[in-house]
Formats: C-alpha cells, sequence, structure tokens
C-alpha cells in the first residue's frame, strides 16, 4: 500500500474496485462424451485433485513471517510471496521459508504506480527486481504479481518479457476452469478483505471445489500488521484449517507451481501426436522462462502399451497414469490406444453468495444531522479515508485527472475547489471498461454503517449527461453494486437522491437494501455516451 504527497492531494491506494468482493464465472466443467477428435492421451486436470487452490501474499510484510508462514508450515501448506526487492528486510527467515517449500514471486523494486513510472522505468522495476530476487535465493523467479494490480502496456511487456504467467486482479473468471483459454499474463483472484467473516472464505473454497477449477486467493495484511486489509487472525487460521479438511480433494500449492502444470496441460492438448505403425510420437515446446522439473499426469490406455521419453522407459503411477516430463518435449507411446477425445463441457454456473461481512467489523457512521463528507477545500475528506480516482489499462479508456487532483473552482456553497471525472469510455465489450472516483468511508477500510441516513446530496456541473453514483456495499459479490442516475447540469445545481432509489441491476445476484456495511462511494461516467466531463463538491449525507 502506498500514499505519497498527501498535503498535495496525489494520492495512491489499492483500491478496493481492484478486488471484487467475489465473482462466479460462468465457466464450470463436467467431462462428457463430447468429441474433439481421437488422441492417445488425455491430461488430468489439475494433477489428479477435484480442484486446485493458490494462497498467494503480496508486498512482503512482515507478518508473512510472523503468522502466516508459520501456520502454513504447521499444516504442511505452501504458497507464493510476492515480494517487492527494495525495501525487502529479515533476507534471512525469507531464505528459510524458501527452503520449506515457499514459492517467491515478483512485485518490483519499488511498488510505484505506472503513472509515477519514468521512461523504460517499467522495464527495469522488473528485471532488477528478478535480479536480485534471484541473486538473493539462488532459485529462479518467473511469476510475478501486478503491483495496484494495473497492467499498462510498457509494464506487461516487461511482465511477458521475465515470467511464464502472472497474477492479475479480480475479474470475471476468478474460477479458471480446466476448459479455458486464458490470459497467463492477468489470471484473475480473490482479494481477502478485513470485515470479510470466515464464511467468505469457505464459500470461496465450496464454490471452487463445485466448479472443479483453480481460484487464487490475494492476502495482503495479517491482524498484528497495520498493512493493507489485515484479516483477522482467527478467520486466517480457520480458512488454513478448512484447506486442510479438504485436503483430499483440492490441490493448494503455490500459484507458479499450479500454473506451470494447467499451462504444460495446454501445450500438450495443443501438440499433434505423429503415429507411424504401432508407435506414436508426440513433440512440444515449452513456453519461455517456463520453471524447469514441471510432470504432468497423463491417462493413457493399450494393450502391451510401452511409454517412453529420451528412450527411458516411464512407470505408471497407477494403472494408466503416467507423470511425463514437460522438459523432454517429447512422448513416445507403443500400442498406445487412440481414443475420442473427451472435452470439457459447462455446467449450470454455482450461484454468487454474498460475501459475509463479520459483524465486529462495522464501524458506525457519526450520528449527525447532516455528515459532511468532503467540499474539496482542504487536503483531506471531512469524512473518509482519501479519493482515489482510476481507469482501466486496456489503453482505450481515457481520464483525466489521474491521480486524483481537486480540479479550481467549485459550486455557489464552497467556490474554490471540486472534483471531477473527464475523458472517453471505451467501447462496452470485453475487455470492460470503466472509469470511477471512489472514497473509502474508513480509513482502515473497514464497513460502515449508513443506516440512520435517508439521502446523500451533491453539488454537480458538467456535459448535462446522465451519469451515476453507487455505494459499495461489502456483501455486494459480483460488482452488482447498488446505484443511483444523476444528471449533471451546464451550471451548478445541487441533486439529493434517497438511498430508496439505490437499486441494482437486474443481472445481479439482488440482495436486500440495506445500507449497514459500504465500503466505498463511487462516482461514475454514465454508459449511453462515450465522451465524459462532469464535476462534483459539497457531498454529504442526510437524515
Amino acid at each position: 500500500m502506498k500514499n505519497s504527497n498527501l498535503g498535495g492531494k496525489k494520492i495512491y491506494r489499492k483500491s478496493l474496485a481492484a478486488f471484487p468482493l467475489l465473482i462466479i464465472s460462468g465457466s464450470f466443467l463436467a467431462f462428457s462424451s463430447a468429441h474433439a477428435g481421437t488422441c492417445p492421451f488425455q491430461v488430468i486436470p489439475w494433477n489428479s485433485y477435484k480442484a486446485a487452490l493458490s494462497l498467494t501474499y503480496d508486498d512482503g510484510d512482515p507478518i508473512h513471517l510472523d503468522v502466516a508462514i508459520p501456520e502454513m508450515n504447521k499444516r504442511k501448506l505452501r504458497g507464493t510471496f510476492f515480494l517487492i526487492s527494495g525495501p525487502l528486510t529479515r533476507a534471512e527467515e525469507w531464505k528459510k521459508a524458501v527452503a520449506a517449500g515457499q514459492e517467491i514471486g515478483n512485485h518490483t523494486v519499488h511498488h510505484k504506480h505506472f503513472e509515477d513510472f519514468k521512461e523504460g522505468e517499467a522495464q527495469s522495476e522488473v528485471e532488477l527486481a528478478k535480479t536480485s530476487l534471484q541473486n538473493l535465493f539462488g532459485i529462479s523467479i518467473v511469476t510475478f504479481g501486478y503491483p495496484f494490480v494495473v497492467w499498462p502496456p510498457q509494464l506487461r511487456k516487461a511482465v511477458e518479457a521475465n515470467n511464464f504467467i502472472a497474477r492479475g486482479g479480480g475479474g470475471p473468471d476468478c474460477y479458471l476452469t480446466p476448459d479455458m483459454n486464458p490470459d497467463w499474463y492477468n489470471l484473475s483472484c480473490q482479494g481477502t478483505m478485513t470485515p470479510y467473516a470466515f464464511e467468505t472464505y469457505k464459500n470461496w473454497v465450496n464454490q471452487d471445489l463445485a466448479a472443479e477449477a483453480w481460484t487464487i486467493l490475494a492476502i495482503h495484511a495479517i491482524e498484528g500488521s497495520n498493512w493493507y486489509q489485515p484479516i483477522p487472525k482467527k478467520t486466517y487460521i480457520e480458512l488454513l484449517d478448512y484447506l486442510v479438511q479438504n485436503k483430499k480433494d483440492i490441490w493448494v500449492a503455490p500459484f507458479g507451481e499450479i500454473g506451470a502444470y494447467w499451462r504444460a496441460q495446454k501445450v500438450l492438448e495443443g501438440a499433434k501426436p505423429q503415429k507411424e505403425g504401432s508407435t506414436t510420437t508426440i513433440k512440444w515446446e515449452k513456453p519461455a522462462n517456463f520453471p524447469a522439473e514441471v510432470k504432468v499426469k497423463l491417462a493413457i490406455e493399450g494393450d502391451s502399451l510401452k511409454v517412453s521419453q529420451a528412450g527411458k522407459p516411464v512407470k505408471p503411477l497407477s494403472p494408466g497414469v503416467y507423470a511425463v516430463s514437460f522438459d523432454a518435449g517429447e512422448l513416445t507411446l507403443a500400442n498406445a490406444l487412440w481414443k475420442p477425445q473427451t472435452v470439457p463441457t459447462h455446467k449450470t454456473p454455482v450461484a454468487a453468495k454474498a460475501a459475509v461481512i463479520d459483524a465486529g467489523s462495522i464501524t458506525a457512521a457519526p450520528d449527525r444531522a447532516v455528515l459532511k463528507v468532503d467540499d474539496f477545500e482542504s487536503s483531506s475528506p471531512a469524512y473518509g479515508a482519501a479519493w482515489w480516482e482510476g481507469c482501466d489499462t486496456n489503453g482505450v479508456t481515457k481520464l483525466s485527472p489521474v491521480p486524483f487532483a481537486t480540479l479550481a473552482g467549485g459550486s455557489p456553497k464552497s467556490p474554490g475547489h471540486c472534483a471531477g471525472l473527464k475523458g472517453r469510455m471505451a467501447p462496452l465489450q470485453a475487455p470492460w471498461p470503466w472509469a470511477a472516483l471512489s472514497l473509502g468511508l474508513d480509513a482502515n477500510s473497514k464497513p460502515v454503517d449508513l443506516s440512520a441516513y435517508k439521502a446523500i446530496r451533491f453539488y454537480t456541473q458538467g456535459d448535462g449527461k446522465n451519469h451515476a453514483v453507487a455505494l459499495n456495499k461489502a456483501s455486494v459479490a459480483d460488482y452488482c453494486d447498488f446505484t443511483a442516475a444523476f444528471v449533471s447540469p451546464k451550471v451548478w445545481t445541487q441533486v439529493t437522491i434517497p438511498l430508496t432509489d439505490f437499486a441494482q441491476a437486474n443481472w445481479g445476484k439482488p440482495l436486500e437494501k440495506k445500507f449497514n456495511d459500504v465500503l466505498k462511494l463511487t462516482f461514475s461516467p454514465g454508459a449511453a455516451d462515450p465522451d465524459f466531463d462532469f464535476k462534483i463538491d459539497d457531498v454529504e449525507f442526510i437524515k
């Protein structure tokens, strides 16, 4: 987490929008008798487990050494730690973690926001961190986690050149099924949050199993740390224990280990077996930066079957199951049975469940007739943590000012400064565009109970178009937030919106309209017109 130059209102924060509370993919796996031609082998997904899960940790928080790793080691669990190489401390303890089987990933040298990158700095942040970490640990570093979960083209280019896989932020495909063709350099994850009760994470595990998928958890801090989004230690331990309870069905392993197995699976499935008489040969090439010693389990049948690599026989692990070396780049089969290849088909998606919020984590909003949020005349809001402004990094959407900064001029009530959004949205198609001006309502990222308030009131001035304001509830699990529309006229106008007017779109899971767990207040452009230009000022909640 990073805040810089607060006095000048230039603020970078890990956006809560970057980690959706819970997204359920529409792609779930069930093997059927659908045919995709014949083939002499079938890759067994997820190393013979029903599902897979990776625990990933960001930033090298000391609490990872004090709590996370000791608790994982007790349970023989392994995960991935994306380290910032520049400020890294306690190197000898991190070396012990690696020796115990924990994986190290690259999180750049300084964890800079891409807006701060100078020419060529994205490349050096990736390459220098990789070199430093490899020299420190004596191992290859080939996985990456994006700081601030944004990936502008110059950063992504450097990541692709130095890694075989990268973790992105939250997205619609956080349950990754074997049938998907993923973006290897932007794999979606689910971010843990301070207010989530254990039931939220239990649901994630259960939905992963039901989907027969791989889900990646992004964890920052744990209770005892003042870093980003610390989760209660009790909740963290309950999660680990629940994973152990399901160890027969779920493959809990580092991000790079599971990612390597899946990517190898995709390479093998794309290979073209060549048959001559009773002998079949399969050849493939490893992707760049791919880790060594990866083995993939294949189901192979045949009378008098012989399986070999580099002239040496491969013995079965069990009848019809062979672990083949991906390093070898070739596989030879004698007397293998060519069978119609089964392909994954889709099951009915598991319904999204609302995140379960720990009631003890909710903080009450101040009890006032009028709760002033911000008039943008000082360096920080009257109520709330800090404003954050940003948009997607797909290269088409344009937004200013980024990062957040106040604008000159304001409403008749406070004419000095205001906030605003100006730019152009990309077409409304995948990868879906977005732009937002958001305020976390609690400095510790806790949900806030706004039940005592009846309306939100603010001034707006702009392009005369419809725009939107949202109350982002912690329990919303699918991006389907409670929103209300407003018009931004050409002259400053005060708008009052009853909270009863906020509603969810019909594509999401409907929740009860209660504003007792609000994380953020968000303003965003309307969807009807790609160009937008509007300002807000004097934001407040009223009873």
